[in-house]
C-alpha cells in the first residue's frame, strides 16, 4: 500500500541523515529496505575511483554474509554479481533466473551457486559515486520498484556527499604542496 510505501521510505531516510556513523546507517537503511521487499538479502555496492569496491549488506537468517572479518568481498563472490561495474548503467528486473539458463550459461550458474533466485538492481550515479542498489530473493512487493528507486536517488547523493566532505577533510589537514 502506499502507506507503507510512504512509512517505509520515511525510516530508511531518517536513519540515514540521522546517524553519524555512514556504515551503520547504510546497513539499517538496507535491513528496513529488506524487511520491506520480505528480502533474503540487500545490499549497497559503490565504486569510486580511488578505491574498487565498498559494500554495505543486510542478510536474513540462515544466509552467509558476502564479507570477510576485513569487510572486504569473500574471494567465492568476487566473480559474481555484486563486483560487476555493467549493473551500475541500467535497472534490472529479474524475477526468475530460469530465463538466463539458455541466453547465459555462465551468469546462470553464477547465480545458482549464490542462491539467488531473482533480484532487482538499481543504478546509482550521482556525480563521480557510482553503485548499484540490490533487492535479492524477494517475496513481498513484486515488481514495485517505487520505494527502491527513490531510495537509490537518495542514497547516491548521500554517498557524494560523503565523497565531498572527505575530500575536504583532507585537504584541510593535508597541505598541497607538500
Amino acid at each position: 500500500s502506499r502507506l507503507e510505501m510512504e512509512y517505509t521510505l520515511r525510516k530508511c531516510i531518517l536513519e540515514l541523515v540521522s546517524s553519524p556513523n555512514f556504515q551503520q546507517s547504510h546497513r539499517n537503511a538496507l535491513t528496513i529496505l529488506g524487511d520491506y521487499y520480505g528480502a533474503e538479502r540487500t545490499c549497497l555496492c559503490v565504486f569510486r575511483e580511488e578505491e574498487n569496491l565498498e559494500l554495505y549488506e543486510w542478510y536474513a537468517d540462515r544466509k552467509e554474509s558476502l564479507l570477510d572479518e576485513e569487510g572486504t568481498l569473500k574471494e567465492k563472490y568476487k566473480n559474481g554479481v555484486w563486483s560487476s561495474e555493467e549493473l551500475t548503467t541500467r535497472p534490472l528486473i529479474l524475477d526468475n533466473i530460469d530465463k538466463l539458463h539458455q541466453s547465459y550459461p555462465e551468469y546462470y550458474q553464477s547465480l545458482m551457486e549464490q542462491q539467488i533466485w531473482s533480484m532487482y538492481s538499481l543504478p546509482l550515479q550521482h556525480n563521480e559515486v557510482r553503485g548499484t542498489i540490490y533487492v535479492i530473493n524477494p517475496k513481498r512487493h513484486l515488481g514495485d520498484l517505487t520505494v527502491l528507486n527513490l531510495l537509490s536517488v537518495f542514497l547516491a547523493a548521500e554517498v557524494s556527499k560523503r565523497v565531498l566532505w572527505e575530500k575536504q577533510e583532507y585537504e584541510l589537514n593535508y597541505d598541497k604542496l607538500t
